[in-house]
């Protein structure tokens, strides 16, 4: 027991002092991620470092001169949380008497405070993390001279360093009261936002509930029949309340958007007047192009000539862009100038008969706001609403009998697809008919709105795809696009697309509208979002539609794009610098798989594929590669090292034991010999690296070739040797470096033996060797000089006597009749 308890006395008292030796550890501060420590300044550096904080107490303060509307901003939320208060409860009030137009102009304005929130909002947290880095700084400053301060009555430093040091420490402890309290203004705001954005949220939600409940009650008869309809004496009156409250509210909302827009407004004046200086020069350049006249470039020529009013019309419709947010009274203004501009361009496209829609349409137009200004559902806007449905069907019917609009040259187009749509739309004018004489009166409201609308938007439609059409035709005509080798190579190919293009993206938008128009635009989106999210399960694995949609984009993107880049790098980029023989594809080959494997990476992440198991995935592949993949990866590793050695390139000759050839590709595992027969081999990048290969056009596409000459002996070898140099210099193929070359090669059996050696380029060698050697014959002849062929001459001595003696003991052998021989002996 003694032994424990000295034991622990012991490493008490060694635990003691260890702590009490131990340094204080100096105190730190992260500023931007970096950890910084806190020491005291030395006191010989005092006056640098005073004048260094006080150069940061200024930025500190310049900083914080951009935040002066503080004070304002603060006034603003408290006159804000009245205004919204006030407009929540007219809105609550006022929301089940409110047309589906009322609503959507409400949500309209809605939209727009909600994204001018968003703006403050973002300011305000730029603000903050500014206003929190300064803080951090001034922190920083503060604690170390607070240590210096500190430090220096422990060194008892001279009274004026000492009142340095307390004058520094003093201002900054005052900047750093100031940036406090900007820092918890600041944060006051954010929380104001917040809330702000929370109250526009729920009101924009409350609209869009009510709009939803509205389009239920189309369903529901709310007048009685139109036999049992009637008007009492005040609907005039009543008409000209709803008028002096239209004109009212549109008053004010034109106001609104004018106040709104100012910002906006020297942007669209400047993008009108570079409309006419690009429409006018476009004008004159296609003035002095000459070329085969068709209804396509004339429409263009209308078009372009017309440079103003082209200019105008666009000015026009890029309001639609520039404004997205805008109420019902300034659309329906900005429609009608369009279509009334549209008289401007149409007669002269489309005849003047067209003027009779145009204006049938602009009364339509007018029609559809009178309704509008007797609202009501009593019995003369219900007959005003038979006239507009009418009137709409007629209209329908001047289109579709017109077959020069919907029989263009495009194979989509506006007035294609609006030919098409068009016993839709009779359709709903019927049910709107229906509807209207049995009192489903909103319904056939919002059908004939519906059906108005979108006549407006496809006259609109049209004018843009005309427009931009005809701009894009004749920019593909000037020098400038020209000067673009894919463009001048793929001109009408890329044209059409883009025409494409922009007919299949205006007709997304004109049924975007006309599902806007009918208010299922909302519920639309959210079904298909939701078609996008059903899933099914096989297993343990889930696959859902968006997943697989997602997949085959990434897919196709990744595949043009791939496309795109080889085709910028190979026809713009390339042929304009010098870069050394085969760097040019290499590095083609290193993006176009870069791009690929960028595809790879996001078609596994799309998948839902965990990447993080992927390495068991490597280790495994690692595991086939070295049974069964050894050629792949042998080829793919020789792929890159043709890429990078650049031994062989694309349309070089080249020679591989039998085969001979021109290479047509090179890919990471293969390549492709197209050989002269027109057959084309598929040969591994293993065999082009492992085996001798013999390229022809390595460093030059020129090659030596070799006729063999013989003449006849008796020919004089000097004039041969003239002859067949005269043939060679003479032929337009054979190259003057390296000079040809003729010798005499020696005395044959037949002949006197001699050689031609000239160099030609590779593409026409044989055809010039072929040429060459009939100029020699030529020449030879010509000049008398015999070409031999093998010939032996035989000489016969006297065989005379020789021949009698061997016949003589021939006819003297026993047995051998002379007559003949004797056949008795056998």
């Amino acid at each position: 027991m003694v032994s424990t308890k000295y034991f622990l006395f012991i490493l008490a008292i060694v635990y003691c002092s260890a702590v009490f030796s131990q340094e204080d550890a100096p105190p730190t501060i992260i500023i931007n991620n970096d950890t910084i420590v806190i020491e005291a300044i030395p006191m010989a550096e005092i006056s640098d470092k005073a004048e260094t904080v006080y150069k940061e107490i200024k930025s500190v303060s310049t900083e914080f001169s951009s935040f002066q509307d503080q004070k304002s901003i603060d006034s603003l939320f408290e006159r804000g949380k009245n205004i919204l208060l006030v407009e929540i409860k007219r809105i609550e009030k006022s929301k089940e008497s409110m047309s589906n137009r009322e609503l959507l102009d409400e949500e309209k304005e809605w939209k727009r405070i909600r994204k001018e929130l968003d703006v403050w909002k973002d300011k305000f947290n730029n603000r903050s993390i500014i206003i929190d880095e300064q803080s951090k700084k001034v922190d920083l400053m503060l604690q170390k001279w607070t240590l210096t301060l500190d430090e220096a009555i422990k060194q008892e430093v001279p009274e004026q360093l000492m009142e340095r040091i307390q004058t520094v420490l003093k201002d900054i402890k005052t900047i750093n009261k100031e940036v406090k309290e900007k820092q918890d203004q600041i944060y006051l705001n954010q929380d104001n936002i917040t809330e702000f954005i929370l109250a526009v949220d729920d009101i924009l939600i409350t609209l869009e509930e009510e709009s939803a409940y509205l389009m239920l009650t189309y369903l529901k008869m709310d007048s009685p029949a139109i036999w049992e309809a009637s008007d009492t004496v005040s609907i005039f009156q009543i008409a000209k309340e709803q008028t002096n409250k239209y004109l009212t509210e549109s008053s004010k909302n034109i106001n609104s958007f004018i106040n709104d827009s100012k910002n906006k407004a020297l942007f669209h004046l400047f993008f009108f007047i570079f409309l006419i200086v690009l429409l006018y020069f476009l004008k004159r350049f296609l003035d002095t192009v000459e070329g085969e006249e068709n209804s396509e470039l004339a429409n263009t020529k209308i078009v372009i000539s017309n440079y103003f009013a082209s200019a105008l019309i666009l000015a026009l419709i890029s309001m639609l862009w520039i404004y997205p947010i805008r109420p019902f009274i300034v659309n329906d203004i900005l429609q009608f100038f369009i279509i009334l501009s549209s008289l401007l361009l149409f007669p002269r496209i489309y005849g003047k008969k067209i003027i009779h829609l145009i204006l049938g349409i602009i009364a339509l137009l007018l029609l559809n706001q009178i309704l509008i200004l007797f609202g009501g559902k009593g019995l003369i806007s219900r007959i005003l609403l038979y006239a507009e449905i009418i009137f709409a069907g007629l209209i329908l019917y001047y289109i579709n009998k017109r077959a020069s609009y919907h029989k263009s040259s495009n194979k989509i187009s506006i007035w294609k697809i609006l030919y098409y749509f068009t016993p839709i739309f009779i359709l709903f004018l019927i049910i709107a008919f229906i509807g209207n004489t049995f009192g489903f009166v909103d319904l056939s409201i919002q059908l004939t709105n519906s059906v108005v609308h979108s006549i407006f938007t496809a006259i609109i439609l049209v004018l843009i795809t005309l427009l931009l059409n005809s701009i894009v035709t004749v920019l593909f005509e000037t020098r400038f696009f020209l000067k673009s080798n894919i463009i001048s190579d793929n001109k009408e190919l890329m044209r059409n697309r883009i025409t494409l293009f922009i007919s299949i993206t205006i007709i997304g938008f004109w049924i975007n509208s006309i599902l806007n128009s009918l208010g299922l635009s909302n519920q639309f989106w959210n079904w298909l979002a939701g078609l996008f999210e059903s899933s099914w399960t096989i297993g343990t694995t889930t696959i859902s539609l968006g997943t697989i949609i997602s997949v085959i984009l990434i897919i196709v993107i990744t595949s043009v794009v791939v496309k795109l880049v080889r085709m910028l790098l190979e026809k713009e980029l390339f042929p304009r610098i010098r870069l050394p023989r085969g760097v040019p594809g290499a590095i083609s080959m290193v993006i176009r798989y870069t791009i690929v494997g960028f595809g790879f990476y996001f078609v596994l992440s799309a998948s839902g594929i965990d990447l993080g198991k992927f390495g068991l995935i490597a280790g495994a592949l690692g595991v086939g590669i070295g049974f069964g993949l050894q050629n792949i990866v042998f080829n793919f590793i020789a792929g890159l090292v043709l890429a990078f050695e650049r031994p062989i390139q694309i349309g070089d000759v080249i020679e591989v034991g039998t085969l001979m050839g021109t290479v047509t590709s090179i890919g990471v595992r293969s390549s492709n010999v197209k050989t002269y027969d027109g057959s084309e081999v598929i040969v591994p990048n293993g065999n082009l690296i492992s085996k001798e290969v013999i390229n022809w056009t390595l460093s030059d596409r020129k090659k030596r070739r070799v006729i063999p000459v013989s003449v006849a002996y008796g020919s004089d070898p000097h004039k041969v040797l003239e002859i067949l140099l005269g043939a060679a210099n003479e032929h337009v193929n054979v190259l003057d470096t390296p000079a040809p070359w003729a010798t005499f090669e020696g005395f044959g059996d037949s002949s006197l033996d001699f050689k031609i050696r000239f160099w030609a380029p590779l593409d026409v060698g044989m055809t010039t060797m072929s040429q060459v050697a009939m100029s020699i014959y030529d020449s030879l002849e010509k000049a008398g000089i015999n070409i031999p062929f093998p010939q032996q001459d035989i000489y016969i001595k006297s065989i005379e006597k020789d021949y009698r003696d061997v016949t003589d003991q021939k006819f003297n052998a026993p047995g051998f009749d002379k007559k003949g021989p004797d056949k008795t002996k056998d």
